[in-house]
Parts: structure tokens; C-alpha cells; sequence
């Protein structure tokens, strides 16, 4: 230790207003006396630490009993023997004296985070005032000496690492369980909710598309949405109505409907005669060369799936809707039960996006029961 050390030349700002130059110069001198018998320099730093910290406690105790003593001291000296020596050892951690932080922790037996917390808030605190600082004539940090009012955002982060390790641990370990446990809670329920959205909207195509044979889903309704019949409004499409029309009648009394590219077209056939609606089916489609007309065999019945122009559906349409009248007849001449049974149903549909329809085209699905 030597006469410039940041220990001696705080105490000499410290304790001169206090002491007589002969007893100050014999505290300095029993400060480094250890030093200069070669011993360690740090046990020799944390000796002198504690016998400053005590000195000044037994002086500052002395002055603080003797007013007549207190009335010679300027504001700013006055200010400074109030605070606890301790506080006062923290304060001249600062420049221009620059006291280690790592000596006063071994010196005090505190954690230097702990000590590091409490200049801190040492600092703001003599904030308010100003008058110490100012005698002090330091050059602290910017950040230390503005108010808090302007004072940087991240000072609070500062102030969060200069808390004790474990109260800190604590808050640390607070905040990961809690994000985790919100996390945990989200997953599932950001899942169901997905798959709920999903299930919703095949429960809404199947019903819409008449292929939900199974009672309509927990709050959903299988009861077609047919429109009140009111004038078609001008500019409006034929094709969002949904149409459903029975094949008893005489197919040249029924009234054709407009056709529109891009649409879905379904005829669905049930009855008992399922051989002679799947071979009259067959011999009308041969008439349409298309490498798509093949049957296929679904759940229930059989399927055939394929492109048609615009022009050539309501052919089409007709001539099934006359096999099926045909076979009605045969069937069932009296129309009042008796032999097999066969009834045609169709509905066109917008596209869903489900399949891509060719230009001044439309999709065609035939549909057979078998059940």
C-alpha cells in the first residue's frame, strides 16, 4: 500500500475535517506499517479496511455528541458524517477515490452483488439533493447522476442485477415456471381449437354436398337450406341456390335450369333397381368419350367422376332423368308400390376449390346406391 492508495486518500478527505494533522498522519502510518513488512497485499488492504471503518465509526460518533464541533462543518460535510461509515466506504467506490468493491465485500462479509445494490441505491437516493455529489466533485457515469425522470430504460435491468443472488434466483425462476406453464396451457388448447375449426368445415361441405347419411353433428343442422322464392335479383347467380328436384315427373314438362361453367353437378340414384340404373347409366355415358368416365366403387353405392362441357350437361341431365322415368313406369306402373323402386335426385353447387374445373367445363358426379 502505498501514499497514493484510494484507502489513504479517502481517509485523509474523511477524517482531516475531524482530526488533527499529528493523529492522522499516525492512523496513516499504522495503515501501511503492515505493508511494509512485506505481507500480503491484499490481507494488508482488508486490515486497513476494517481499522478505517472503526476509526471512523468512534470519530463520526464523537462529532455527531459535540454540537459546538458540528457547527464548524460546511452543509455538504455535515451530510456526509451522516451517513453510516459503511455507507460512506460504499460512496468512495466512485471516483475519484475508486475504492475496490471486491476489498469491501471480504471486508464487510457481504456478497458484492449485495454491496453493488446498495450503491445503487445510495446513489439515487442522494439524487434529490445534489449537494453531496456536487462537493464531491466526481466524475460519475451519466447515468448514475441523471434523474430518474430522463434516466435510460435499461437502468432498471441494472438495478435487477445488482439485487442478491438469491432473491434474484428466485424472481428468475418465478417467471420461467410461469411461461412454461402458460405455454402448456396454449398448445392444447390452440390444437383443439385447429382440429375444431377443421371438423367444422367437413361437417359443413358433407351436408352441404347431401353426403352425410348420419344425423347431422352436435350443433350442426342437416335441414337443406332451401331460399324463400322470391325474384331472382338482377346481377345475382343461379348457381349459389342450392337445387333439389324429384325425377316422378315427365321430364319434358320440367322446367331446365342455367348452367354455369366452374359448377359442381350431382345426380344421386337410389332405389332397389340398383343392376338396371348402373347398366342404363353405363349406356348413356358411352355416348360421351371421356377417359375420366369410369366407374368407382365407394361406400354405399358407385361413383363416377368426370368433366362435361357447359353445352352437353343438360343433355345429359335429360336423358338420365328419362332412364329414370322409364324404369318407373316399368317398374311400377301404378305408381302405388309394387316391384323395385328408383328415384333420381340432382343438385348443383359453386366449386370448392376442391378440384380444378377446366375452362367452359363443369364437374359431373354420378352417384348409385347400392344399399
Amino acid at each position: 500500500m502505498n501514499a497514493e492508495s484510494p484507502l489513504l486518500r479517502f481517509a485523509e478527505f474523511y477524517l482531516s475535517p475531524i482530526m488533527s494533522r499529528k493523529s492522522l498522519d499516525l492512523l496513516k502510518l499504522k495503515l501501511v506499517k503492515p505493508a511494509l513488512k512485506n505481507e500480503d497485499p491484499g490481507l494488508v488492504e482488508l486490515r486497513a479496511l476494517r481499522e478505517l471503518s472503526l476509526t471512523m465509526g468512534k470519530k463520526r460518533k464523537s462529532l455527531l455528541s459535540d454540537e459546538e464541533r458540528q457547527s464548524t462543518l460546511s452543509p455538504e460535510e455535515r451530510e456526509l458524517y451522516s451517513l453510516d461509515p459503511e455507507e460512506a466506504l460504499l460512496l468512495a467506490t466512485q471516483p475519484p477515490f475508486l475504492i475496490p468493491l471486491k476489498s469491501l465485500s471480504l471486508a464487510f462479509g457481504s456478497p458484492e452483488e449485495s454491496l453493488r445494490f446498495r450503491v445503487r441505491s445510495l446513489l439515487n437516493r442522494l439524487e434529490d439533493t445534489g449537494t453531496l455529489l456536487s462537493s464531491w466533485n466526481t466524475s460519475l457515469p451519466s447515468r448514475e447522476i441523471q434523474p430518474p425522470s430522463v434516466r435510460r430504460r435499461g437502468s432498471w435491468i441494472e438495478s435487477f442485477r445488482g439485487l442478491p443472488v438469491g432473491l434474484r434466483f428466485t424472481i428468475e425462476t418465478s417467471f420461467i415456471l410461469s411461461g412454461l406453464m402458460i405455454l402448456l396451457w396454449l398448445i392444447p388448447e390452440i390444437r383443439n381449437r385447429y382440429e375444431t375449426s377443421i371438423q367444422r368445415r367437413i361437417n359443413d361441405y358433407l351436408i352441404e354436398s347431401s353426403l352425410l347419411d348420419a344425423p347431422a353433428p352436435e350443433g350442426t343442422s342437416k335441414t337443406p337450406r332451401t331460399p324463400i322464392e322470391t325474384p331472382t335479383e338482377a346481377g345475382a347467380s343461379e348457381s349459389d341456390m342450392p337445387v333439389n328436384r324429384s325425377s316422378s315427373e315427365e321430364p319434358s314438362a320440367r322446367k331446365q335450369p342455367k348452367v354455369n361453367e366452374g359448377e359442381t353437378w350431382r345426380f344421386s340414384f337410389t332405389g332397389s333397381a340398383t343392376n338396371e340404373i348402373e347398366s342404363g347409366v353405363l349406356e348413356i355415358l358411352k355416348s360421351y368419350p371421356s377417359d375420366q368416365i369410369k366407374p368407382l366403387t365407394v361406400p354405399g353405392g358407385i361413383q363416377f367422376d368426370f368433366m362435361l362441357g357447359v353445352g352437353q350437361l343438360i343433355p345429359l341431365k335429360t336423358r338420365l332423368e328419362s332412364l329414370v322415368y322409364d324404369l318407373q313406369s316399368r317398374t311400377s306402373p301404378d305408381r302405388q308400390g309394387g316391384g323395385n323402386s328408383v328415384n333420381m335426385s340432382w343438385y348443383k353447387k359453386r366449386n370448392m376449390g376442391t378440384r380444378k374445373i377446366p375452362d367452359a367445363h363443369v364437374q359431373v358426379i354420378v352417384w348409385i346406391s347400392t344399399l
